[in-house]
Protein backbone atom coordinates (compact mmCIF):
# COMPACT_ATOMS: atom_id res chain seq x y z
CA UNK A 1 0.00 0.00 0.00
CA UNK A 2 1.65 3.30 -1.04
CA UNK A 3 0.47 6.35 -3.33
CA UNK A 4 1.83 7.67 -6.91
CA UNK A 5 3.18 11.24 -7.79
CA UNK A 6 1.31 14.35 -7.12
CA UNK A 7 -1.80 13.25 -9.32
CA UNK A 8 -4.54 11.08 -7.76
CA UNK A 9 -4.68 8.39 -10.28
CA UNK A 10 -6.60 5.14 -10.43
CA UNK A 11 -5.64 2.09 -7.93
CA UNK A 12 -5.80 -0.54 -11.10
CA UNK A 13 -3.89 -0.51 -14.37
CA UNK A 14 -0.86 1.68 -15.30
CA UNK A 15 -0.37 4.68 -13.34
CA UNK A 16 -1.29 7.81 -14.83
CA UNK A 17 0.23 10.23 -12.89
CA UNK A 18 1.50 13.95 -13.32
CA UNK A 19 3.56 16.14 -10.74
CA UNK A 20 3.26 19.56 -12.91
CA UNK A 21 -1.01 18.76 -13.29
CA UNK A 22 -1.57 17.81 -9.63
CA UNK A 23 -4.83 16.14 -10.36
CA UNK A 24 -6.54 13.90 -8.77
CA UNK A 25 -6.91 11.01 -11.33
CA UNK A 26 -7.49 7.18 -10.26
CA UNK A 27 -5.04 4.70 -9.21
CA UNK A 28 -3.53 1.97 -11.43
CA UNK A 29 -3.70 -1.77 -10.68
CA UNK A 30 -0.71 -2.66 -8.04
CA UNK A 31 -0.50 -2.15 -2.12
CA UNK A 32 -1.42 -0.67 0.78
CA UNK A 33 2.65 0.64 1.74
CA UNK A 34 1.96 -0.57 5.31
CA UNK A 35 3.29 -3.94 7.05
CA UNK A 36 2.22 -7.47 5.87
CA UNK A 37 -0.32 -9.19 7.74
CA UNK A 38 -1.72 -12.43 8.10
CA UNK A 39 -4.98 -11.35 9.73
CA UNK A 40 -7.61 -14.13 9.05
CA UNK A 41 -9.91 -11.68 9.53
CA UNK A 42 -9.47 -9.81 6.85
CA UNK A 43 -9.31 -12.84 4.83
CA UNK A 44 -12.44 -11.16 2.68
CA UNK A 45 -10.05 -9.27 0.89
CA UNK A 46 -9.64 -10.87 -3.02
CA UNK A 47 -6.86 -9.83 -5.20
CA UNK A 48 -8.28 -9.75 -8.93
CA UNK A 49 -6.50 -10.67 -12.06
CA UNK A 50 -7.48 -9.43 -15.01
CA UNK A 51 -6.94 -10.35 -18.64
CA UNK A 52 -3.63 -12.29 -19.51
CA UNK A 53 -2.12 -10.89 -16.45
CA UNK A 54 -2.05 -7.36 -18.03
CA UNK A 55 -3.82 -5.63 -14.66
CA UNK A 56 -4.51 -6.44 -11.41
CA UNK A 57 -6.29 -5.49 -8.39
CA UNK A 58 -8.25 -5.86 -5.00
CA UNK A 59 -11.67 -6.47 -3.83
CA UNK A 60 -13.63 -7.50 -1.27
CA UNK A 61 -16.39 -10.89 -0.78
CA UNK A 62 -19.75 -9.08 0.32
CA UNK A 63 -21.66 -12.59 -0.20
CA UNK A 64 -20.36 -15.68 -0.85
CA UNK A 65 -20.56 -15.45 -4.47
CA UNK A 66 -20.08 -11.85 -4.83
CA UNK A 67 -17.50 -9.30 -4.59
CA UNK A 68 -17.16 -5.52 -4.59
CA UNK A 69 -14.39 -3.95 -6.47
CA UNK A 70 -13.10 -0.53 -8.13
CA UNK A 71 -15.56 -0.19 -11.63
CA UNK A 72 -12.54 1.44 -13.07
CA UNK A 73 -9.90 -1.13 -12.33
CA UNK A 74 -12.05 -3.50 -14.07
CA UNK A 75 -12.83 -1.69 -17.27
CA UNK A 76 -9.74 1.95 -16.85
CA UNK A 77 -11.43 3.48 -20.41
CA UNK A 78 -15.14 3.69 -19.08
CA UNK A 79 -17.69 2.30 -17.14
CA UNK A 80 -18.07 -1.35 -17.40
CA UNK A 81 -21.09 -2.75 -19.06
CA UNK A 82 -23.24 -4.91 -17.15
CA UNK A 83 -23.05 -8.49 -18.01
CA UNK A 84 -20.21 -11.01 -18.44
CA UNK A 85 -16.62 -9.40 -18.38
CA UNK A 86 -15.32 -8.21 -21.44
CA UNK A 87 -12.11 -10.45 -19.99
CA UNK A 88 -11.08 -12.91 -17.65
CA UNK A 89 -10.99 -12.20 -14.41
CA UNK A 90 -9.44 -14.69 -12.03
CA UNK A 91 -10.43 -13.69 -8.22
CA UNK A 92 -8.30 -14.97 -5.22
CA UNK A 93 -10.11 -14.97 -1.72
CA UNK A 94 -9.07 -14.85 1.32
CA UNK A 95 -5.25 -16.24 0.55
CA UNK A 96 -3.27 -13.06 3.00
CA UNK A 97 0.31 -15.09 1.37
CA UNK A 98 -0.17 -15.74 -2.46
CA UNK A 99 2.58 -18.14 -2.63
CA UNK A 100 0.29 -20.75 -0.66
CA UNK A 101 -2.82 -22.51 -1.96
CA UNK A 102 -4.74 -21.26 1.40
CA UNK A 103 -8.27 -19.50 0.75
CA UNK A 104 -10.36 -19.85 -2.65
CA UNK A 105 -9.92 -19.00 -6.62
CA UNK A 106 -12.85 -18.44 -8.67
CA UNK A 107 -13.47 -16.46 -12.04
CA UNK A 108 -15.85 -13.66 -12.35
CA UNK A 109 -18.73 -14.51 -14.47
CA UNK A 110 -21.05 -11.63 -14.08
CA UNK A 111 -20.12 -7.35 -13.44
CA UNK A 112 -23.54 -5.25 -12.21
CA UNK A 113 -21.86 -1.60 -12.09
CA UNK A 114 -23.41 1.08 -9.84
CA UNK A 115 -23.71 4.02 -12.10
CA UNK A 116 -22.04 7.58 -11.11
CA UNK A 117 -19.77 5.38 -8.92
CA UNK A 118 -16.45 4.11 -8.83
CA UNK A 119 -18.08 0.35 -7.83
CA UNK A 120 -18.88 -2.62 -9.08
CA UNK A 121 -20.27 -5.96 -8.30
CA UNK A 122 -18.37 -9.30 -9.64
CA UNK A 123 -20.28 -12.50 -9.13
CA UNK A 124 -18.17 -15.68 -8.85
CA UNK A 125 -18.67 -18.67 -10.68
CA UNK A 126 -18.95 -20.74 -7.45
CA UNK A 127 -19.31 -19.27 -4.00
CA UNK A 128 -16.62 -19.17 -1.79
CA UNK A 129 -16.89 -21.57 1.59
CA UNK A 130 -15.33 -21.06 5.08
CA UNK A 131 -14.71 -17.30 4.75
CA UNK A 132 -17.17 -14.83 6.22
CA UNK A 133 -17.98 -11.66 3.89
CA UNK A 134 -17.45 -8.37 4.99
CA UNK A 135 -20.55 -6.51 6.54
CA UNK A 136 -21.72 -3.23 5.01
CA UNK A 137 -21.48 -0.16 7.10
CA UNK A 138 -24.83 1.60 7.75
CA UNK A 139 -23.15 5.33 8.06
CA UNK A 140 -20.06 6.80 6.94
CA UNK A 141 -17.28 6.55 9.75
CA UNK A 142 -16.94 9.43 11.97
CA UNK A 143 -14.57 12.91 10.23
CA UNK A 144 -11.12 11.91 12.30
CA UNK A 145 -11.85 8.25 13.21
CA UNK A 146 -9.50 5.62 11.90
CA UNK A 147 -10.38 3.46 9.00
CA UNK A 148 -8.22 0.41 8.20
CA UNK A 149 -7.45 0.15 4.25
CA UNK A 150 -6.06 -3.83 2.71
CA UNK A 151 -5.12 -4.72 -0.40
CA UNK A 152 -2.53 -6.76 -2.83
CA UNK A 153 -1.10 -3.16 -4.93
CA UNK A 154 2.52 -1.93 -4.72
CA UNK A 155 4.34 -1.29 -1.36
CA UNK A 156 7.07 1.51 -0.58
CA UNK A 157 9.69 -1.21 -1.99
CA UNK A 158 7.45 -4.16 -4.12
CA UNK A 159 6.23 -3.40 -7.53
CA UNK A 160 4.18 -7.30 -7.34
CA UNK A 161 4.22 -8.13 -3.78
CA UNK A 162 2.75 -11.50 -2.70
CA UNK A 163 0.97 -10.76 0.42
CA UNK A 164 -1.86 -8.44 1.45
CA UNK A 165 -1.43 -5.17 3.23
CA UNK A 166 -2.76 -2.89 5.16
CA UNK A 167 -2.44 0.90 6.61
CA UNK A 168 -4.54 2.86 8.89
CA UNK A 169 -5.92 5.71 7.78
CA UNK A 170 -7.91 9.10 9.13
CA UNK A 171 -11.49 9.38 7.39
CA UNK A 172 -12.54 12.77 6.39
CA UNK A 173 -15.48 14.14 5.75
CA UNK A 174 -17.59 12.06 3.26
CA UNK A 175 -17.93 14.43 -0.12
CA UNK A 176 -20.73 12.80 -2.57
CA UNK A 177 -19.65 9.41 -3.46
CA UNK A 178 -16.20 10.04 -2.01
CA UNK A 179 -14.74 9.28 1.66
CA UNK A 180 -11.51 11.25 1.76
CA UNK A 181 -8.59 9.68 3.71
CA UNK A 182 -5.28 10.59 4.84
CA UNK A 183 -2.85 7.94 5.79
CA UNK A 184 -1.31 7.85 9.49
CA UNK A 185 2.37 6.95 9.59
CA UNK A 186 3.26 7.05 6.08
CA UNK A 187 0.55 4.78 5.46
CA UNK A 188 -0.21 5.07 1.56
CA UNK A 189 -2.93 3.45 -1.12
CA UNK A 190 -0.79 2.19 -3.99
CA UNK A 191 -1.60 0.73 -7.71
CA UNK A 192 -3.16 -2.68 -7.63
CA UNK A 193 -5.04 -1.02 -4.21
CA UNK A 194 -8.08 -0.03 -6.15
CA UNK A 195 -11.26 -1.97 -4.64
CA UNK A 196 -9.74 -2.95 -1.70
CA UNK A 197 -11.91 -2.65 1.47
CA UNK A 198 -11.66 0.43 3.76
CA UNK A 199 -12.86 -0.40 7.30
CA UNK A 200 -14.05 0.96 10.37
CA UNK A 201 -14.94 -0.51 14.02
CA UNK A 202 -17.30 0.75 16.47
CA UNK A 203 -18.71 -0.94 18.98
CA UNK A 204 -16.54 -3.76 18.61
CA UNK A 205 -18.16 -4.36 14.97
CA UNK A 206 -15.88 -3.73 12.06
CA UNK A 207 -17.06 -2.92 8.85
CA UNK A 208 -16.97 -2.28 4.90
CA UNK A 209 -17.22 2.15 4.67
CA UNK A 210 -15.27 2.06 1.13
CA UNK A 211 -13.42 0.69 -1.61
CA UNK A 212 -10.38 1.92 -3.05
CA UNK A 213 -10.52 4.06 -6.04
CA UNK A 214 -8.00 7.02 -6.23
CA UNK A 215 -4.85 8.09 -4.49
CA UNK A 216 -1.70 10.32 -4.73
CA UNK A 217 0.28 7.73 -4.03
CA UNK A 218 2.68 9.41 -2.33
CA UNK A 219 5.66 6.78 -1.44
CA UNK A 220 4.31 4.10 -3.49
CA UNK A 221 7.37 2.09 -5.49
CA UNK A 222 7.94 3.83 -8.81
CA UNK A 223 6.62 7.06 -8.04
CA UNK A 224 8.70 10.25 -7.76
CA UNK A 225 10.38 10.71 -3.81
CA UNK A 226 9.62 14.44 -4.82
CA UNK A 227 5.63 12.98 -3.88
CA UNK A 228 5.23 12.90 -0.44
CA UNK A 229 0.94 13.41 -0.33
CA UNK A 230 -0.49 9.77 1.48
CA UNK A 231 -3.76 10.97 1.29
CA UNK A 232 -6.82 9.04 -0.69
CA UNK A 233 -10.31 8.72 -2.11
CA UNK A 234 -12.17 5.97 -1.59
CA UNK A 235 -15.51 5.13 -2.87
CA UNK A 236 -18.30 5.02 -0.61
CA UNK A 237 -20.22 1.73 0.09
CA UNK A 238 -22.39 2.88 3.61
CA UNK A 239 -25.25 4.38 1.62
CA UNK A 240 -25.18 0.63 -0.99
CA UNK A 241 -26.17 -2.15 1.30
CA UNK A 242 -29.81 -1.70 0.53
CA UNK A 243 -28.57 -1.70 -3.51
CA UNK A 244 -26.06 -4.64 -2.72
CA UNK A 245 -28.46 -6.47 -0.88
CA UNK A 246 -31.23 -7.11 -4.00
CA UNK A 247 -28.50 -8.00 -6.24
CA UNK A 248 -26.94 -11.27 -4.30
CA UNK A 249 -30.19 -12.23 -2.87
CA UNK A 250 -30.78 -15.79 -3.66
CA UNK A 251 -34.25 -17.49 -2.67
CA UNK A 252 -35.68 -20.73 -2.09
CA UNK A 253 -39.45 -21.02 -3.28
CA UNK A 254 -41.30 -22.69 -1.02
CA UNK A 255 -45.20 -24.39 -1.84
CA UNK A 256 -47.70 -23.50 0.52
CA UNK A 257 -49.91 -26.46 -0.65
CA UNK A 258 -46.89 -29.24 0.82
CA UNK A 259 -44.82 -27.03 3.06
CA UNK A 260 -41.30 -28.33 0.61
CA UNK A 261 -39.04 -26.02 -1.22
CA UNK A 262 -38.58 -25.91 -5.07
CA UNK A 263 -36.04 -28.20 -6.80
CA UNK A 264 -34.85 -28.25 -10.52
CA UNK A 265 -34.13 -31.94 -11.41
CA UNK A 266 -31.06 -31.61 -12.81
CA UNK A 267 -30.49 -35.71 -12.14
CA UNK A 268 -33.29 -35.95 -15.32
CA UNK A 269 -32.54 -36.45 -18.22
CA UNK A 270 -34.69 -35.92 -21.94
CA UNK A 271 -37.78 -33.32 -21.92
CA UNK A 272 -37.97 -33.49 -18.08
CA UNK A 273 -34.01 -32.42 -16.93
CA UNK A 274 -34.96 -29.16 -15.12
CA UNK A 275 -38.20 -29.87 -14.08
CA UNK A 276 -39.56 -28.05 -11.30
CA UNK A 277 -40.71 -29.92 -8.06
CA UNK A 278 -41.37 -28.58 -4.28
CA UNK A 279 -40.10 -32.00 -3.16
CA UNK A 280 -36.57 -30.85 -0.73
CA UNK A 281 -36.98 -29.80 3.18
CA UNK A 282 -34.55 -26.99 2.78
CA UNK A 283 -33.06 -25.04 0.03
CA UNK A 284 -29.67 -26.22 0.88
CA UNK A 285 -27.90 -26.54 -2.35
CA UNK A 286 -27.83 -24.84 -5.92
CA UNK A 287 -30.62 -27.12 -7.13
CA UNK A 288 -32.86 -25.08 -4.89
CA UNK A 289 -31.65 -21.93 -5.23
CA UNK A 290 -33.30 -19.21 -7.32
CA UNK A 291 -32.16 -15.87 -7.91
CA UNK A 292 -34.92 -12.73 -9.37
CA UNK A 293 -33.53 -11.19 -12.64
CA UNK A 294 -35.89 -8.32 -14.06
CA UNK A 295 -37.65 -8.59 -16.91
CA UNK A 296 -37.84 -5.43 -18.09
CA UNK A 297 -40.49 -2.36 -18.26
CA UNK A 298 -43.58 -4.83 -17.61
CA UNK A 299 -42.41 -6.04 -14.00
CA UNK A 300 -42.33 -9.02 -14.62
CA UNK A 301 -39.30 -11.41 -13.12
CA UNK A 302 -37.20 -14.59 -14.54
CA UNK A 303 -35.79 -17.27 -11.49
CA UNK A 304 -32.54 -18.11 -12.52
CA UNK A 305 -31.44 -21.71 -11.18
CA UNK A 306 -28.18 -21.01 -9.33
CA UNK A 307 -27.04 -24.36 -10.99
CA UNK A 308 -26.03 -23.77 -14.35
CA UNK A 309 -27.55 -20.70 -14.19
CA UNK A 310 -30.28 -21.72 -16.07
CA UNK A 311 -33.63 -19.71 -16.06
CA UNK A 312 -37.10 -21.49 -15.49
CA UNK A 313 -38.89 -21.82 -18.88
CA UNK A 314 -43.00 -22.74 -19.14
CA UNK A 315 -43.55 -25.39 -21.28
CA UNK A 316 -46.64 -24.92 -23.19
CA UNK A 317 -45.66 -27.00 -26.12
CA UNK A 318 -45.63 -30.25 -24.00
CA UNK A 319 -48.74 -32.56 -24.00
CA UNK A 320 -51.23 -33.70 -20.99
CA UNK A 321 -49.33 -33.92 -17.51
CA UNK A 322 -46.98 -31.57 -18.62
CA UNK A 323 -48.64 -28.85 -20.04
CA UNK A 324 -47.20 -25.61 -18.44
CA UNK A 325 -44.54 -27.38 -16.48
CA UNK A 326 -41.80 -25.57 -15.17
CA UNK A 327 -38.72 -26.08 -16.07
CA UNK A 328 -34.76 -24.69 -15.65
CA UNK A 329 -33.65 -24.95 -18.95
CA UNK A 330 -32.78 -21.87 -20.97
CA UNK A 331 -29.61 -19.76 -21.08
CA UNK A 332 -31.88 -16.78 -21.92
CA UNK A 333 -34.90 -14.95 -20.45
CA UNK A 334 -37.70 -14.52 -23.29
CA UNK A 335 -41.38 -14.38 -22.72
CA UNK A 336 -41.73 -17.92 -21.88
CA UNK A 337 -39.04 -17.29 -18.69
CA UNK A 338 -41.32 -14.29 -17.48
CA UNK A 339 -43.69 -14.26 -14.27
CA UNK A 340 -45.66 -11.90 -12.51
CA UNK A 341 -45.02 -11.70 -8.77
CA UNK A 342 -48.31 -10.90 -6.80
CA UNK A 343 -48.52 -10.62 -3.01
CA UNK A 344 -51.42 -12.48 -1.58
CA UNK A 345 -53.63 -11.62 1.62
CA UNK A 346 -51.45 -13.90 3.83
CA UNK A 347 -47.99 -12.44 2.68
CA UNK A 348 -46.95 -15.13 0.43
CA UNK A 349 -46.52 -15.07 -3.40
CA UNK A 350 -48.48 -16.06 -6.80
CA UNK A 351 -46.99 -16.42 -9.89
CA UNK A 352 -48.34 -15.92 -13.25
CA UNK A 353 -46.42 -16.78 -16.34
CA UNK A 354 -46.48 -14.06 -18.58
CA UNK A 355 -46.13 -16.68 -21.77
CA UNK A 356 -50.03 -17.96 -21.17
CA UNK A 357 -51.32 -15.99 -18.48
CA UNK A 358 -51.85 -18.83 -15.99
CA UNK A 359 -50.80 -19.39 -12.46
CA UNK A 360 -48.22 -21.87 -11.21
CA UNK A 361 -49.85 -24.93 -8.93
CA UNK A 362 -48.01 -27.40 -7.36
CA UNK A 363 -49.87 -30.97 -8.21
CA UNK A 364 -49.97 -32.91 -5.25
CA UNK A 365 -51.98 -35.60 -7.20
CA UNK A 366 -48.95 -36.49 -9.18
CA UNK A 367 -47.11 -39.28 -8.12
CA UNK A 368 -43.78 -40.63 -8.66
CA UNK A 369 -40.99 -38.52 -10.64
CA UNK A 370 -43.45 -36.27 -11.43
CA UNK A 371 -44.84 -35.71 -7.83
CA UNK A 372 -45.54 -32.37 -6.51
CA UNK A 373 -44.72 -30.98 -10.28
CA UNK A 374 -44.92 -26.92 -10.75
CA UNK A 375 -46.91 -26.46 -13.54
CA UNK A 376 -48.42 -22.67 -14.74
CA UNK A 377 -52.03 -24.00 -15.75
CA UNK A 378 -54.56 -22.22 -13.29
CA UNK A 379 -56.84 -19.42 -14.56
CA UNK A 380 -56.93 -17.97 -10.69
CA UNK A 381 -55.48 -18.29 -7.13
CA UNK A 382 -57.56 -20.90 -5.73
CA UNK A 383 -55.73 -22.04 -2.69
CA UNK A 384 -52.61 -22.81 -1.25
CA UNK A 385 -51.49 -24.83 -4.30
CA UNK A 386 -50.86 -21.15 -6.10
CA UNK A 387 -49.27 -19.73 -3.48
CA UNK A 388 -45.38 -20.13 -2.52
CA UNK A 389 -42.99 -18.63 0.11
CA UNK A 390 -39.57 -16.95 -1.00
CA UNK A 391 -36.76 -17.27 2.09
CA UNK A 392 -33.55 -15.60 1.54
CA UNK A 393 -30.63 -18.51 1.06
CA UNK A 394 -27.43 -15.96 0.65
CA UNK A 395 -25.51 -14.86 3.46
CA UNK A 396 -25.30 -11.33 2.71
CA UNK A 397 -24.66 -10.05 6.19
CA UNK A 398 -26.33 -7.01 6.89
CA UNK A 399 -29.80 -6.11 8.21
CA UNK A 400 -30.81 -4.56 5.36
CA UNK A 401 -31.25 -8.43 3.83
CA UNK A 402 -34.28 -8.84 5.90
CA UNK A 403 -36.23 -6.17 4.06
CA UNK A 404 -35.80 -7.13 0.82
CA UNK A 405 -38.83 -8.62 -0.89
CA UNK A 406 -38.71 -10.37 -3.93
CA UNK A 407 -39.28 -8.29 -7.45
CA UNK A 408 -37.44 -7.02 -10.18
CA UNK A 409 -34.17 -6.11 -9.46
CA UNK A 410 -32.79 -2.53 -9.51
CA UNK A 411 -31.18 -1.81 -12.82
CA UNK A 412 -27.94 0.27 -11.78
Amino acid sequence: MAMPPARKTLLGGLVVASLATGALTALPVQAVTGPETADQSLAFTARLEIGDGERACSGVLVESQWLLTSAACISPDGPPAAGAPAEAIQATIGRTDLTTTAGAVRDVVQLVPYAGRDVVLARLDQAVHGIAPAAIAAQPPATGSTVTVAGYGRTTSEWVPLKLHTGTFTAGSPSGADLPLSGQNGATICAGDAGGPALATTGGKTELVGIGSRSWQGGCFGTDPAQTNTDALDSRVDDLAGWVSAHVARWGLKSEANGKYVSAEFGYTGGTQGELRARTDAPAGSWEQFSLVSGGSDGSVSLRSQNDDLYVSVETEEDSTHLGMLRARSATAYGWEKFLLQRQSNGNYALKSVHNGEYVSTELNYTGVDADLLRARSDKVSGSWERFTFTRTDDFPTAARDTVQPGPLPTS
